[in-house]
């Protein structure tokens, strides 16, 4: 089982979710907790977001607190975005649940420092800098990336944050942060590489040090904003690649960016995924060949 799996169970959920059978959304969850076990934090919130939405509120709140005491838990920006816990938003008992949420992720934040992974494992050389996206580790990320790195004969560093987001997870929220832990913590083969490259949220700290290193830049499903979008001017010279789903939210702020990038009459590729939203497919790395293609030269 892999993460299409998980994508798979996912997209049988929405139409259940979209007419309202609650029953029939609860059944399929339980069927991907037993054939994927290993995506328990993840399935756990599918099933608090169904108990919530069909207003099953001391259901929802008591498996919440019965996954925290497993220490399970998740980003709060979710869980406080999310439209599913509406139910249950101004109970004294889910106020209680992000509380103690807050404290698992300050504790582990502060025990929690950046880490650096190569591939392969020597440290000599380094051709692409690679930044995971939100609530991910290396070790799970890095799998939809080390054997095109292997193919294409590539060595790359990955930096990891420091930034808990969840029990499984890190992620970028404090670009500041971010920014400044990777530059200490691997600014030299900033320096020496010849390809950034970021996933999603870490795409967009992947093009800050694109811009500043000047250095060749990949973002993978780009999770850009108005906001980032509108803070650039003027662009470094250098050779840029983006991948993006057809049917990710996100991609109509990278679509913008690139018409800004045109104009600046700089390198640019943009490779569209089909009938992808803001995930991987099983095909990602011809993708990712594909737009790697001319960037360490």
């Amino acid at each position: 089982m892999n993460d299409s799996t998980l994508m798979e169970y996912y997209n049988k959920l929405i139409p259940f979710y979209k007419i309202k059978n609650y029953d029939a959304a609860l059944r399929l969850v339980t069927e991907a907790e037993t054939k994927l076990p290993h995506y328990f934090e993840h399935i756990s919130y599918w099933r608090c977001c169904i108990l919530s939405a069909s207003g099953k509120v001391e259901d929802a709140i008591s498996l919440f607190n019965k996954l925290i005491d497993e220490g399970i838990w998740w980003p709060i920006s979710s869980i406080n975005s999310e439209p599913d816990f509406d139910n249950l938003r101004n109970t004294p008992d889910f106020v209680s649940i992000v509380d103690r949420i807050d404290v698992l992720a300050k504790e582990k934040q502060l025990r929690s420092k950046p880490q650096l992974f190569f591939f392969p494992k020597t440290r000599n050389k380094v051709s692409i800098v690679n930044i995971h996206w939100k609530d991910d580790t290396v070790a799970h990320y890095r799998k939809y990336f080390d054997t095109i790195y292997e193919k294409t004969n590539c060595s790359c560093l990955y930096v990891q944050s420091s930034q808990v987001t969840s029990s499984i997870g890190f992620g970028w929220d404090n670009q500041e942060k971010a920014l400044f832990e990777i530059e200490e913590t691997a600014k030299q083969f900033l320096e020496n590489c010849k390809l950034i490259c970021g996933t999603s949220q870490g795409a967009r700290i992947a093009f800050l040090l694109s811009q500043k290193y000047k250095k060749n830049y990949l973002g993978v499903i780009p999770a850009f904003s108005e906001k980032t979008v509108s803070q650039f001017n003027n662009f470094e010279d250098v050779k840029y690649r983006f991948i993006v789903g057809d049917s990710d939210y996100y991609t109509r702020f990278t679509n913008e960016l690139v018409r800004l990038l045109e104009k600046s009459k700089v390198d640019i590729q943009l490779v569209v995924m089909k009938d992808m939203e803001h995930y991987f497919p099983a095909n990602f790395g011809e993708y990712y060949q594909k737009a790697i293609e001319g960037t360490l030269t």
